[in-house]
């Protein structure tokens, strides 16, 4: 919230989504969104009637990538992503 009320940028915001693919004990990372020079537009909280409290926030960002890891039929992800890069400031297709 601080950042939202001065201004302030976040130099690299780093989102990743893992999911149990049973190939390891651990879930795998399967999704990620790398912004750079990211600001928080809006949060909002809101509760659940069964006392859950969720969270939104939304940002843009004068740079993304997006890498996804399909998963196969055998449950396996693929080792390299397929990835999406744009340089939203200089309107360029980066990936």
């Amino acid at each position: 919230m601080r950042n939202i009320v001065k201004g302030v940028h976040f130099a690299t915001v780093d989102i990743v989504m893992c999911k149990q693919t049973g190939e390891h004990d651990l879930p795998q990372e399967y999704f990620r969104v790398v912004m750079k020079n990211a600001f928080t537009t809006k949060v909002s909280t809101k509760g659940g009637e069964d006392g859950t409290v969720g969270q939104d926030v939304e940002m843009v960002c004068k740079d993304i990538l997006v890498q996804y890891k399909p998963q196969g039929n055998d449950g396996k992800l693929a080792q390299a992503p397929i990835e999406f890069q744009w340089d939203i400031a200089g309107n360029k297709l980066l990936k």
